[in-house]
């Protein structure tokens, strides 16, 4: 499988999920040892966000970038 969809997803991005909720990407991968997408070794990576209501994690396919960092 290719990562295709938000394949530049990195710290610092705003993200939006499934049911609505919006987060700031910290880091990327079971651990958080990742600090971009295509770092990952998988397909489908947890995604470290925090959000109003503190720190969550939320699947990769679940989420869309909103804003990007720069």
């Amino acid at each position: 499988m290719s990562k295709t969809l938000g394949q530049d997803m990195k710290v610092g991005d705003l993200v939006k999920n499934r049911n609505g909720l919006t987060g700031i990407v910290i880091a990327l991968g079971h651990t958080g040892e990742f600090s971009c997408y295509a770092d990952c070794h998988w397909v489908n990576p947890d995604v470290h966000v925090v959000t109003a209501r503190g720190k969550k994690l939320w699947s990769f396919n679940a989420l869309k970038v909103i804003s990007e960092s720069r």
